[in-house]
């Protein structure tokens, strides 16, 4: 089970924890299929405001978003 997951990316991974599909994820924040699937591919990052769409679907920190989307947060505060 591991093995899968090496090859996917943070953002797909919190998606699938919190047992949603795209079309799930889509629907509650309101992003097409091509610019979710590009977050996920690591092809583009979500802006402020999707950020923090994602951040209250998953119940879980800007930073942590952003730590899933490659951004050094180093010395940020938490919350």
């Amino acid at each position: 089970m591991q093995e899968e997951n090496q090859d996917k990316s943070p953002l797909r991974l919190l998606r699938e924890q919190n047992q949603l599909t795209q079309y799930e994820l889509r629907q509650l924040i309101g992003v097409s299929e091509r610019r979710l699937s590009d977050w996920e591919n690591g092809k583009a990052k979500p802006n402020l405001e999707n950020a923090v769409a994602l951040a209250r679907v998953y119940q879980v920190s800007l930073k942590v978003i952003c730590q899933c989307c490659g951004i050094d947060v180093t010395g940020v505060p938490g919350e």
